[in-house]
């Protein structure tokens, strides 16, 4: 079987979107919403409508991990689980670098959040997606990584492509308008 030979210049969709992450200053971020997400694996179905994880901060090498709740009878009840919960973090935040030594539980955190999804979702329109403009460098690294990858459909690839860079605009405007990664 015939296999086709790479370019030694090619980059794969992965990379392309790697190298843009470090560029644009989003890694940190992107670790803490991926970490997040398995908050619910993490504490179970008890909690998972009532808590969320609100931030990750850094002192002296080791990491504190806040959680929003709903109302100070969950934060009771989760610092009840408080060493089983924070061993659980630490286990799984090793995969994500970091050094989880404590976590705190605040009702006050989970207002923020609400407010700050109300704020996101009012503010960011399309237009102004439409006006965040991406370094045609990378439009066009993306593009060549998606003409590589063997698409059945040009469709398909198209759409693709255009999630691809609405995610980066998403992200761009996050970060200077929302204090996304602090």
């Amino acid at each position: 079987m015939y296999r086709r030979k790479r370019s030694p210049y090619f980059k794969n969709v992965s990379s392309v979107v790697d190298e843009l992450v470090k560029d644009l200053r989003l890694e940190k971020g992107l670790k803490i919403s991926s970490f997040s997400k398995l908050w619910a694996k993490i504490i179970g179905p008890k909690f998972e409508r009532t808590s969320k994880i609100f931030s990750i901060n850094e002192l002296n090498g080791a990491d504190s991990v806040n959680v929003a709740v709903s109302s100070s009878s969950v934060a009771q009840d989760l610092i009840f689980y408080k060493a089983d919960i924070l061993k659980k973090l630490h286990k799984v935040g090793k995969n994500f670098g970091f050094n989880i030594k404590d976590v705190s539980f605040s009702t006050k955190y989970w207002k923020e959040e609400k407010k700050e999804i109300k704020q996101q979702e009012k503010v960011l329109s399309e237009e102004d997606l439409e006006q965040i403009q991406i370094p045609y460098e990378i439009i066009s690294s993306i593009e060549a990584s998606l003409s590589d990858e063997g698409f059945l459909d040009d469709e398909l690839k198209e759409r693709f492509f255009n999630t691809i860079v609405n995610d980066l605009k998403r992200q761009i405007w996050l970060k200077e308008n929302m204090n996304y990664l602090k």
